[in-house]
């Protein structure tokens, strides 16, 4: 082979390999969801998506074990953002300031985008922003002559007024509220609560602040629902997200604070007929602060990734660009997923199919998420055994999170983060 030729044929190759890239995506609706997004993607840029499916329980072992391996064969993965900070640390992310060097499009995903920036630099566009919206029995609250709560005591108050008795058979038939306290999805649901009360999982020197006096008050009202006031089922610290959900569907519970991705069910008159337009939604209620309504709620989000090693990171950035600005957020908003971007997420478009991101939006600006540490899902872990054992009446909340606190500090210094 000649020289020039082997020059020509060199050229050739990387500038095809430069117009395809790969993608690692778990199995279920997401997946689905990058087929048809890609495919708009792909006839806008010319760049051929080449999606690899991975089984979701294997998901985070084959990515881990991918990045650590230094393997080549992806250049973007669609990650939790949780596992972002290990990632980092182990320096197998491609920092994206340089790749994508355009401040509008981050200013568009604020703040989602300020969990997957570290040490100053961007390490992902987030995805799947998700939240939860208080739910709530419209009819019943106008036939007790009281208003959608705004704040926790309202929502205390309204619980107590709803939580009767339908038979006359000496139980109670139908709740006030509903949370879900079983320890592998106690975390999620508590957090809602727990930031709704302004409280802080970590100070800024990474010391844990879970069981401080704005800790333990939030958990005593989370626990209190059940151990002190009994407005919600009795066997709710065995309750998860099904679990909550069926209790509002079958009129056992009032009032739920539960992930948006519940309401096409709630709405669904076939799954469940017994609440269909009864119901309403609206924002988790906040405490008040000199006379106005202070809000706070957990999340969770993924986010788009490129590892270091990608082979195509031209390509792949203008991938990341494009699924994080208005056009690609907007397709994969309209083939059902969650935008980031907020003009993505109040474009006429997609509120016509997602009536619900218009709320998501208003949500966004005081939605928060666990920190974002090496050790998080040891941390969350320690959440969640606390909320459990209040819940559970095993535990008094201070108990419960000095626990807490105590699993909390042992992690962090493992990791690093205290002396």
């Amino acid at each position: 082979m000649t020289t020039s030729l082997a020059v020509l044929m060199l050229v050739l190759f990387t500038t095809v390999s430069a117009q395809s890239i790969t993608v690692a995506m778990w199995s279920g609706p997401e997946h689905d969801n990058l087929v048809a997004t890609s495919a708009v993607f792909q006839e806008a840029t010319g760049i051929t998506v080449e999606i690899r499916e991975i089984a979701r329980e294997a998901y985070r072992d084959v990515i881990t074990t991918r990045l650590l391996g230094g393997a080549t064969e992806f250049d973007v993965m669609y990650i939790d953002s949780s596992w972002v900070p290990a990632y980092v640390r182990a320096a197998v992310l491609e920092p994206l300031d340089g790749l994508i060097d355009d401040p509008e499009l981050f200013s568009r995903l604020s703040p989602a985008i300020d969990f997957l920036r570290i040490d100053g630099r961007v390490f992902g566009i987030p995805s799947e922003s998700d939240t939860v919206f208080f739910f709530y029995r419209s009819d019943l609250l106008e036939e007790a002559g009281l208003d959608v709560p705004q704040t926790w005591d309202e929502f205390l108050s309204a619980a107590q007024a709803l939580t009767v008795d339908l038979t006359g058979n000496g139980r109670t038939d139908r709740y006030g509220a509903v949370i879900g306290a079983r320890t592998d999805e106690a975390a999620w649901d508590f957090q809602h609560y727990f930031f709704g009360f302004g409280c802080s999982v970590l100070g800024d020197d990474y010391q844990p602040l879970v069981n401080d006096e704005c800790g333990v008050e939030a958990l005593s009202f989370y626990a209190g629902l059940r151990t002190e006031h009994e407005v919600v089922p009795p066997d709710v610290a065995a309750f998860g997200y099904s679990e909550i959900l069926t209790a509002f569907q079958q009129d056992r519970a009032a009032m739920a604070i539960q992930w948006m991705a519940a309401l096409p069910t709630f709405a669904d008159a076939d799954q469940s007929p017994l609440i269909e337009g009864r119901f309403d939604y609206t924002e988790t209620p906040g405490r008040l602060v000199d006379g106005e309504v202070v809000r706070g709620v957990g999340g969770s989000q993924w986010s788009w990734v490129m590892p270091a090693t990608a082979m195509n990171k031209e390509a792949a950035a203008t991938f990341l660009s494009w699924i994080g600005g208005k056009e690609g957020a907007t397709t994969w908003a309209l083939h059902g997923g969650i935008p980031s971007n907020v003009e993505a997420l109040t474009d006429p478009e997609v509120l016509r199919e997602m009536p619900q991101f218009e709320l998501l939006a208003t949500m966004s600006p005081y939605r928060q998420l666990f920190p974002q540490t090496t050790v998080s899902f040891e941390l969350f872990t320690a959440f969640a055994e606390a909320a459990n054992a209040a819940v559970s009446g095993h535990q008094s909340p201070q108990q419960a999170l000095d626990e807490a606190a105590r699993q909390m500090e042992t992690q962090l210094r493992r990791g690093g983060y205290i002396e």
